[in-house]
């Protein structure tokens, strides 16, 4: 995943189809965790220079914005 930092996708809306997000990768400065930018809903097609954020994709990084790092 750390080869995604600073790329952006593109999410469809779930609820509805009209709609679409934008997802950017970042690397939290204070953890040093991935995480996710997340746009806006924007009304209209995905641009065809956005590439399509995989499912997987998807679900891996909305579990890693969750996870802290374990101190003790």
């Amino acid at each position: 995943m750390t080869t995604q930092i600073g790329k952006i996708y593109a999410v469809q809306c779930g609820d509805d189809s009209r709609y679409y997000k934008t997802v950017r990768i970042v690397r939290n400065a204070m953890t040093g965790n991935l995480q996710s930018q997340i746009s806006n809903p924007v009304y209209g097609e995905i641009p065809p220079n956005i590439p399509i954020m995989p499912e997987l994709m998807r679900n891996r990084l909305m579990s890693m914005n969750n996870s802290l790092p374990f101190n003790a």
